[in-house]
């Protein structure tokens, strides 16, 4: 980060489609047992205050998701958390 020695962070597409993928693992996890909780609802409030705050481009983080090679079961479980976030954005336009 700018003005701050030895600190670094992702940019925020990065971070975006990052907790849309591991919010997809951890659903497919908790599917078949593997996890109790699910992590997903603050991850995907994290997408939308953003989204609403216009810093990340809903469309942008859709492709960016999309250009990632997954097996069939995450491409479809990242398909349903971006439909998810969608609907929280447009739930109060």
């Amino acid at each position: 980060m700018l003005g701050f020695d030895n600190v670094f962070a992702l940019h925020p597409m990065d971070m975006a489609v990052s907790k849309v993928n591991a919010t997809a693992r951890s659903r497919i996890d908790r599917r078949f047992g593997r996890r109790e909780a699910d992590r997903g609802l603050k991850d995907i409030s994290t997408l939308v205050a953003l989204i609403k705050a216009e810093l990340l481009d809903l469309a942008e983080l859709a492709h960016q998701v999309h250009k990632l090679d997954h097996e069939p079961a995450l491409i479809v479980e990242c398909a349903r958390v971006l439909d998810e976030v969608r609907a929280f954005v447009n739930e109060t336009k």
